[in-house]
């Protein structure tokens, strides 16, 4: 164990107070819950299913099944939300990089720096590997944080504090992503 934090826990501190939450809502959740409703509605009031009980009990079913999932959908989004730069209302995403373990000092050097040009010069792994840089950045480039960490048995550690990059700096980590 180490006396670094992970980057995910000290997000809002490295965006300097400028990092706001935002709820997701899915309206996929709403869909279900109204088409099921419709759905038992129907199957209750139909003409038609009067004479055929079985296939209005199922019509039911299915639109009791439909309204269920919607509201364990609406439940689960009601949980979840997601960072956004204020000053620009963008979206923050979270992305990892693997790099060769031979690359670590320099990574952690450009890292530690600030410099994201030589970050974006080190070659990067397509697969899995021992050092991981965990970049959060908005798509435009008006927002980035990153920092190193190294896999111990079990889990990345970090080997460097989170660093907020400048905004020239950061508009060259969208060059990392592509």
């Amino acid at each position: 164990m180490n006396d670094f934090e992970q980057i995910d826990e000290t997000l809002d501190r490295v965006s300097d107070g400028t990092l706001i939450y935002r709820r997701s809502i899915s309206y996929l959740s709403f869909i279900l819950v109204i088409v099921g409703v419709v759905l038992a509605v129907w199957s209750v009031k139909a003409p038609y299913f009067a004479e055929h009980a079985n296939l209005s009990a199922t019509v039911m079913l299915g639109g009791g099944i439909f309204a269920f999932m919607g509201l364990i959908k609406f439940g689960i989004s009601l949980g979840s939300k997601y960072p956004v730069y204020a000053p620009s209302g963008e979206r923050i995403y979270r992305y990892e990089f693997y790099f060769q373990s031979t690359d670590k000092p320099a990574l952690c050097t450009a890292v530690n720096s600030g410099n994201m040009q030589k970050v974006v010069s080190i070659p990067r792994n397509a697969t899995s590997s021992s050092i991981l840089l965990t970049l959060y950045a908005t798509r435009s480039g008006s927002f980035s944080a990153g920092q190193v960490s190294q896999y111990v048995p079990h889990a990345f550690e970090p080997v460097t504090l989170p660093i907020r990059f400048t905004t020239d700096e950061s508009r060259l980590a969208v060059a990392l992503l592509s």
